[in-house]
């Protein structure tokens, strides 16, 4: 009886360890989405902001893109990715990715950005269901309209349409040598299997509250 009370108390402590850890984890997760929330948030407060959101079938944002500069560049950024189905109004995701980017020149500094992409056609979103892609290839890709230009007729005839900012300011940003890699690691443990981001963001709706808070966001600014 003693051995048996010894081995079920054994049981119920590793359950709650790993319990304890997965919430951590998920955690973090959650943090990463909640981040890209605030991101929006502040696009959406502003003027300025992009009148495509009614028209778009995707959305990328990367809460924290950092630039490092000394003869040589370095950009690394982690985000998540969603996409919309317009026949159905379904949203799914998030897929979670990571950006990076390498140059060469005279250059010095660090920069703090954040990234916030809108993929306007199947084109562009087909590039963020591959494990890894050069993100501007065989798409095009430009900044968003700003200010006075959104009061003129705009035909968003390009694949993605990018938004940077820096300390709060609009930052101009280049994508030019980036690549994007699917966060395996990352969608495993948010979604409880191994599963690639074409499943991802082909089918795969979210329950996760954090998430949908998020996707509200989204179509909240959608409809403005």
């Amino acid at each position: 009886m003693k051995k048996f009370t010894l081995t079920l108390i054994i049981i119920l402590a590793l359950v709650f360890i790993n319990s304890n850890i997965y919430s951590a984890d998920m955690n973090r997760r959650e943090s990463k989405i909640n981040k890209a929330k605030e991101v929006l948030k502040e696009m959406a407060s502003r003027e300025d902001r992009a009148g495509a959101f009614g028209q778009l079938e995707g959305i990328v944002i990367l809460p924290k893109l950092i630039k490092m500069e000394l003869g040589f560049g370095v950009q690394f950024g982690e985000g998540l990715v969603f996409r919309k189905d317009n026949y159905t109004k379904k949203w799914y995701g998030p897929a979670f990715i990571e950006i990076k980017t390498a140059s060469v020149g005279p250059q010095v500094g660090i920069q703090d950005i954040s990234l916030i992409l809108l993929v306007m056609d199947d084109v562009g979103m087909a590039g963020f269901k591959k494990a890894d892609f050069d993100i501007e290839a065989n798409f095009s890709i430009a900044p968003g309209p700003l200010g006075d230009s959104l009061q003129a007729d705009i035909d968003f005839n390009d694949s993605i349409y990018t938004y940077s900012y820096s300390k709060g300011i609009y930052a101009g940003f280049t994508l030019e040598g980036s690549v994007v890699h699917a966060d395996r690691g990352e969608n495993k443990a948010f979604y409880g299997r191994s599963i690639s981001s074409q499943e991802i963001l082909d089918a795969q709706e979210t329950d996760n509250e954090i998430a949908l808070q998020l996707v509200d966001l989204i179509e909240n600014i959608s409809q403005k």
